[in-house]
């Protein structure tokens, strides 16, 4: 298995201590939300018959969703009698974290999380098999994970996120975080993540999974806006690791599952164009199971995928008084930008000019290498494609190459929209 972290090194990971299954495709354990501290006498406390039932999995990584460790999230409660480390410390080897909400109780830089774990990068990918898996941090107050401005300027990590899944072309991709985007329990949606589904969703992702809602919910395919459709993602809720369960309050649209009365954990079998899962209590008892077949290379034709990312714009409604816009990169068109240009996607609500800007990132220095643009007479609406012919020579050479684009719209009312997206072409 190789990881990469958000400064972009690699590094390969040592073996296992946990016990490894078999099997020719990969089995990971995911959940969040373990471990009572020391003393507590008010929680359920089930942290060491959920790490047992993941060890009878024989899992090749475990995917740790965040709270691991309550209430505080310092060091001294990860490592006290019968807490995390004495209990799901099994799997140090092969686990792979993402601090949740208490991690961060006592500590802005969630320290206690960050000693425990080796300091882990805040957002990082890695593959298991054929699969590309995300780690993000969801913590928004201390990430970034929303925009600075909503459609206008996007975070740091989500233009990280932008670049890892540019690069990659695995059939199957899988993120996850601590706080659910979509959640019927006590403490609901988290829109703040929207931003990340959405990139997701341009990428063709498949499954995320998160935890905070101390419950298990199973939703359809969904979009960013929570419409369910066959290209959707699938979300998994499993805040089920042992500190307490909690009810579900509000139902929300496309739950097709949930279960708040078992302690358990998420079991996903990742096979080469496909997943299967199995929701298993403390008793080893199936709860919830099922089968998907991935949206990833070769499980589509290239039209349908050009529909996707056109569908990932922003629905719009033509009689709203401001001027919509966005543009993104056609996803699945990026290997052969060097050899035809890149293809990108427009959205307008109404006539207006577009200006593209092209700079290119090298080794710190940022140049702009082309600049096009667009009439109104040449953008349809309310989606159009433009194919932007990027000097090919530029983009050669050793080292990363990184495509910033500074999309901006003007309307005959002089309303100006401006945004900007950012494809890593090539890794060092």
């Amino acid at each position: 298995m190789t990881a990469t972290n958000t400064a972009g090194s690699s590094s390969a990971t040592s073996a296992a201590t946990a016990p490894v299954g078999l099997a020719v495709d990969p089995t990971v354990v995911a959940v969040g939300d373990v471990a009572c501290p020391v003393g507590d006498t008010t929680n359920s406390c089930q942290q060491q018959q959920t790490a047992t039932l993941a060890a009878n999995q024989k899992p090749a990584d475990v995917l740790m969703l965040g709270d691991a460790q309550y209430n505080s999230g310092l060091y001294s409660e990860y490592t006290s009698a019968g807490a995390y480390a004495a209990t799901w410390g099994v799997f140090n080897a092969i686990v792979h974290p993402v601090p949740g909400n208490h991690d961060y109780t006592m500590s802005s830089s969630a320290a206690g999380y960050n000693q425990y774990f080796g300091n882990p990068p805040s957002d990082y990918s890695f593959n298991v098999g054929t699969w590309h898996i995300i780690a993000l941090n969801s913590n928004c107050s201390n990430s970034g994970c929303a925009d600075q401005i909503p459609g206008f300027t996007t975070s740091a990590q989500t233009s990280w996120l932008q670049a890892d899944l540019s690069t990659d072309r695995s059939a199957c991709t899988l993120a996850y975080w601590h706080h659910p985007r979509f959640a019927s329990g006590f403490v609901g949606n988290s829109p703040g993540v929207g931003p990340l589904w959405s990139a997701l969703y341009s990428a063709h992702a498949d499954v995320v999974l998160g935890g905070h809602d101390h419950l298990y919910e199973r939703y359809a395919q969904q979009d960013p806006s929570g419409g369910a459709t066959s290209n959707g993602i699938r979300e998994f809720v499993v805040g089920t690791g042992g500190e307490n369960l909690s009810p579900i309050t509000n139902a929300e649209a496309n739950l097709q599952f949930s279960d708040a009365s078992d302690f358990g954990v998420l079991v996903l079998t990742l096979h080469a164009s496909s997943y299967d899962w199995a929701f298993k209590n403390t008793n080893g008892r199936v709860v919830d199971s099922g089968t998907t077949t991935c949206h990833g290379p070769g499980s589509g034709s290239a039209n349908a995928l050009v529909a996707r990312d056109m569908g990932a714009l922003h629905t719009l409604r033509h009689s709203e008084p401001q001027l919509l816009f966005d543009a993104r990169p056609l996803a699945s068109s990026r290997p052969a930008v060097a050899r035809r240009g890149l293809p990108v996607a427009i959205h307008c609500s109404r006539a207006c000019d577009v200006t593209v800007d092209a700079w290119l990132r090298r080794d710190g220095h940022l140049t702009r290498i082309a600049r096009f643009r667009e009439t109104e007479s040449e953008i349809t609406r309310p989606y159009s494609q433009i194919l932007l012919r990027l000097p090919a020579r530029r983009l050669q050479g050793a080292g990363s190459v990184t495509l910033v684009l500074r999309f901006s719209a003007v309307d005959a009312a002089e309303h100006h929209r401006t945004v900007t997206r950012i494809v890593l072409l090539k890794r060092r």
